[in-house]
C-alpha cells in the first residue's frame, strides 16, 4: 500500500480518509465492504495527515455521518 499523497510505502501505520468521488480503486486506495455497501478510502501516513489536516479543515461529524448513511 502507498501513500496517497507521498506515494511512500506504508507498512502497519497508516490512516484512512474517506473519498467522496466514485474513483477506479489503485494502490494508494483501501476498499472496505460492509454488508452491500462499499467504502474507499485514501490511504495517508501520519505525516501527510499532518499537513491534509493542516491545509484542509475538515468537520469529521461530517465524515463520520456519512460513512453512516446519514446527511
Amino acid at each position: 500500500m502507498y501513500c496517497w499523497i507521498c506515494s511512500d510505502i506504508l507498512f502497519n501505520k497508516y490512516y484512512l480518509l474517506p473519498v467522496d468521488d466514485d474513483v477506479k480503486p489503485e494502490t494508494y486506495h483501501f476498499v472496505k465492504k460492509i454488508e452491500c455497501f462499499t467504502f474507499l478510502y485514501n490511504t495517508l501516513c501520519e505525516n501527510c495527515l499532518d499537513i491534509y489536516l493542516k491545509n484542509y479543515p475538515i468537520n469529521f461529524k461530517k465524515l463520520r455521518n456519512r460513512e453512516y448513511g446519514i446527511k
